[in-house]
């Protein structure tokens, strides 16, 4: 079985989310938005919530997210021009709600491997306190994936490596 290890980063996700990626949501900014954050429930239903949540939350910049591997170009474009250093830019996109967008960033790349691989689905497991970062795909041959732990690294370790290059 061949597994792709993708390092956590826990840490970061406790240090800027209170040790709950969908609980970190600033009520005022969210209940008024016309992208009101989902409510959470289990991950399997947040997952599709989240990521088209993403696909409108990106429309309002007129960027077109269509579940294509090209799409996730834009998702690298965000998170390097949002975050710096490790950690979200002051003002930024990132700056609020940080811990709910990148569940919703690593939920629509996750959705894009899955619909792009047949025989892919999620692996979710909702007694884990650390739930949002360890959602896994599960491929055919047995290849596992952490999209959103790719999300965190991406951020917090300023890889070069970009979502587009990690999956096409």
């Amino acid at each position: 079985m061949k597994i792709v290890f993708l390092c956590a980063v826990s840490i970061f996700l406790i240090s800027c989310t209170d040790n709950s990626v969908l609980k970190n949501i600033d009520p005022e900014n969210s209940s008024t938005s016309p992208l009101a954050i989902p409510e959470a429930t289990t991950l399997s239903e947040d997952i599709p919530k989240a990521s088209e949540w993403v696909v409108k939350y990106f429309a309002q910049d007129s960027i077109i997210l269509d579940y294509s591997i090209k799409s996730i170009k834009h998702l690298d474009n965000f998170i390097e021009k949002n975050s710096e250093n490790g950690k979200a830019k002051d003002s930024s996109k990132l700056s609020s709600d940080l811990g709910y967008k990148l569940f919703a960033i690593g939920s629509y790349v996750g959705q894009v491997i899955i619909k792009g691989s047949s025989g892919s689905k999620w692996v979710t497991d909702d007694s884990d306190p650390n739930g949002e970062v360890n959602i896994e795909i599960q491929m055919k041959d047995g290849t596992k994936m952490w999209p959103v732990q790719e999300v965190l690294k991406d951020i917090k370790m300023a890889m070069k490596t970009t979502f587009t290059v990690m999956y096409t």
